[in-house]
């Protein structure tokens, strides 16, 4: 049997041509190798998630499984040895992840870049990656999941599903009464949770209940000012003080309510000989 990375390939036409372990001169090609053990003539096929771009300069480089190179990160290669063409170049790693998705592993172990399966980064909460398997450089890391939430929306999966993070779409969490998030996805930390969501100031409130992110995506969407003669002096502690007019306090006998709606303060009270001209 021809030594590991060689073979063989004549056809019994002449003895002279099988005499000898010189005869076995030629070196497998490119995508394939040959073990050693097997019969003369034969060169596998690298497997699933490899290649071997070496073009037969070496039959060192051509006697194990082993030369057959692992897929870089962001790819894989699921072809099973079917034919040395698919395999003869790290350009035949052409699997690239999918949407919402990356592959970070850098060629470690072929088991890992072997199928779309491998693909098991999901995006983390706040993020998503809507590229649709077009380069591998964009599906290399988690840093690629580069897609933040817009203003009023928040994305709290915390990467259960792939399908939750591949398009601004899934930022479906709308800020609840009460509250805004003005945030413009500069950060996935600033739209990860509800806790996201900041509530309306003093004298405020926003009775809206998540039914959209225009909604709730300003401080001036807490539009809510408390009527005449009672306030809100709660400054933003609690959503659950600014989600409804009945959030508002009336002002004690004696007191009217601040222009803002923060507070009350007293009247001035005229007497009987005396008025008191109205300059608004």
């Amino acid at each position: 049997v021809c030594p590991a990375g060689t073979y063989l390939s004549d056809e019994a036409s002449s003895a002279a041509l099988h005499d000898s372990v010189e005869d076995c001169n030629e070196i497998c090609p490119a995508g394939t190798y040959a073990d050693g053990i097997t019969a003369t003539g034969t060169c596998f096929v690298c497997p699933a998630g490899t290649y071997l771009s070496d073009e037969a300069s070496s039959a060192a480089l051509h006697d194990s499984v082993e030369d057959c190179t692992v897929c870089p990160a962001g790819t894989y290669l699921s072809d099973e040895a079917s034919s040395a063409a698919l395999h003869d170049s790290v350009e035949d790693c052409t699997g690239f992840c999918p949407a919402g998705t990356y592959l970070s592993d850098e060629a470690t172990s072929a088991a890992l870049h072997d199928s779309v399966e491998d693909c098991t980064g999901v995006c983390p909460a706040g993020t998503y990656l809507s590229d649709e398997a077009s380069s591998a450089a964009l599906h290399d890391s988690v840093e690629d999941c580069t897609g933040f939430c817009p203003a009023g929306t928040y994305l709290s999966d915390e990467a259960s599903s792939a399908a939750l993070h591949d398009s601004v779409e899934d930022c479906t969490g709308f800020c609840p009464a009460g509250t805004y998030l003005s945030d413009e996805a500069s950060s996935a930390a600033l739209h990860d949770s509800v806790e996201d969501c900041t509530v309306c100031p003093a004298g405020t409130y926003l009775e809206d209940d998540a039914t959209s992110a225009a909604l709730h995506d300003s401080v001036e969407d807490c539009t809510g000012i408390c009527p005449a003669g009672t306030y809100l002096e709660d400054d933003a502690t609690s959503a659950a003080l600014h989600d409804s007019v009945e959030d508002c306090s009336a002002c004690p006998t004696g007191f009217t309510s601040l222009a803002d709606g923060t507070g009350c303060k007293a009247l001035l009270l005229c007497s009987d000989d005396e008025y008191m001209k109205d300059e608004a």
